[in-house]
């Protein structure tokens, strides 16, 4: 269910049949409320949602299931942010990865269970065990692994079947995700000191020159209650490449670039661009100054 501004104020109740076990989860703008319910045989479901003073009864009714859907495999299936650089039919390719960076892994469905010692790293032919494994507070969808990869390493991960259990009792299938790690001098790092008079929070992007957004940042206005106003933005490990730097100005403060609204007399929000597109060198330390009005 998708809403037009912030669902902090809504309230959600099921008020169908089986009330036994279904789930609520939110989006990180919190403007989509997603709603599972682990009786999939059921073909209607009731809701009251509620808000400000309005109360709205509505009746979903589900489809069947795809011949291609996950409950006609018995299998959660996951996507990951690993993209093995693949080179022909060599079992041994890696994916290039930079040292602090996470691996999420992506399931279909929320993940009920995780059982932690059954995934297992290896840096080179070592087992480790100082890593971290979290189902994501606001997303149990999402699986996340932290571990501060060294440079000039290789890691292997293991995740075999049946290491996480969805709401519906089904498992994942068996993957192995390998990595290679670069030396530190093969990568660029940016500094951007913000000087925000805006009034509003920022969202800050890191962005290819396609403008796909690589990284980004949300700073809300008490991150510049100092004297100067300022607030430093540090990227790391940055791979060599031209990028550009954009600014939304988040005057309606709901985590995202919202449009304008003809009937309201309300303009689309600013978003702003660095001047500058930023040519990120090997083993540079780049540092720009930037004032947003």
């Amino acid at each position: 269910m998708v809403f037009a501004t912030n669902t902090s104020d809504t309230k959600i109740n099921y008020t169908g049949k089986d009330t036994a076990a279904y789930l609520f989860t939110r989006n990180i703008t919190n403007d989509t409320i997603l709603f599972w319910h682990t009786n999939y045989l059921l073909d209607t479901h009731q809701l009251a949602i509620s808000f400000d003073t309005t109360l709205i009864e509505k009746i979903i009714e589900t489809k069947e299931f795809p011949a291609d859907s996950n409950f006609y495999k018995s299998t959660n299936t996951f996507t990951k942010n690993v993209i093995t650089l693949a080179q022909g039919n060599d079992p041994n390719s890696r994916a290039e990865w930079v040292p602090e960076k996470p691996i999420d892994l992506l399931f279909y469905n929320p993940v009920k269970t995780l059982t932690t010692n059954k995934i297992t790293i290896y840096q080179d032919s070592i087992p480790l065990s100082d890593y971290t494994l979290n189902i994501d507070t606001l997303d149990s969808r999402k699986l996340r692994i932290n571990y501060n990869w060294k440079p000039e390493k290789n890691y292997t991960i293991i995740i075999p079947e049946k290491a996480t259990i969805d709401i519906f009792g089904l498992h994942n299938i068996a993957d192995t995700i390998k990595l290679t790690v670069k030396k530190i001098d093969a990568f660029a790092s940016l500094s951007t000191t913000i000087k925000n008079t805006s009034g509003s929070p920022i969202l800050f992007q890191f962005m290819k020159s396609d403008l796909t957004v690589i990284d980004e940042f949300y700073l809300p206005t008490t991150k510049f209650e100092n004297a100067d106003s300022t607030y430093i933005v540090k990227q790391l490990y940055v791979i060599p490449g031209v990028y550009k730097i954009r600014a939304i100005l988040d005057t309606d403060k709901n985590g995202k670039w919202s449009p304008g609204d003809l009937s309201q007399n309300r303009p689309p929000e600013s978003v702003i661009f660095f001047p500058v597109d930023q040519n990120l060198r090997a083993n540079w330390e780049n540092e720009i100054e930037w004032h947003l009005k």
